[in-house]
């Protein structure tokens, strides 16, 4: 059903024209840079959740495609770390969440190579000047996220349609890793039915 699946997400792609065809090389290609993308930023990521481990409030900010998954990265957060996160669309962070923001909170920052990119960078000062701890995900080599901030974990082949799958990684080995510092169990997480 899987291979079926991706056959149909093949199709679907060829019949949008011959425009579309790098993002169907990219697709196919994508295994190959999730694997790349998790031995860049595995032992990065283990720092941070090292670093972060005692923080109480989690916010992730994003836009866009990446906002499910922020959504989910902070569930994810929550489910095996017990740790406070919420997912907030970074648009509407002036409507009462930057309120709260000072040097308890980590905030995490998916920042992708698209048309809000602007607006993110703009989001990510304003964050800054809270004194919020930050983290930010963005496409490698990116000169103005780094002269803003250092701590980055950097996603490499960043691809709008396919960002999300990548920009998934960073968030789910955050929430693993910030749980095994704080010696939870990842394996059984209470409070979670499972059948």
């Amino acid at each position: 059903s899987l291979f079926l699946l991706l056959f149909l997400f093949l199709l679907y792609f060829n019949k949008k024209g011959t425009s579309n065809i790098i993002n169907m090389v990219f697709f196919l290609k994508l295994p190959f840079f999730f694997e790349r993308n998790l031995f860049f930023i595995k032992y990065k990521i283990k720092f941070f959740s090292m670093i972060y481990k005692n923080i109480k409030n989690i916010l992730i900010l994003a836009k866009d495609n990446l906002f499910p998954i922020a959504l989910e990265g902070a569930l994810k957060i929550k489910e095996l770390s017990y740790i406070h996160a919420e997912a907030v669309c970074a648009g509407e962070i002036k409507h009462g969440t930057m309120a709260l923001l000072d040097c308890y909170y980590l905030v995490i920052l998916l920042i992708s190579n698209d048309s809000n990119y602007l607006n993110m960078i703009s989001c990510l000062r304003e964050v800054k000047l809270r004194y919020a701890n930050i983290i930010v995900i963005c496409r490698e080599n990116d000169s103005i996220i780094s002269s803003i901030i250092n701590d980055i974990i950097e996603i490499k082949y960043d691809n709008y349609f396919f960002s999300p799958i990548l920009y998934s990684l960073p968030l789910q080995l955050f929430a693993l890793y910030i749980s095994l510092y704080n010696n939870k169990d990842i394996d059984y997480p209470r409070n979670l039915a499972k059948s």
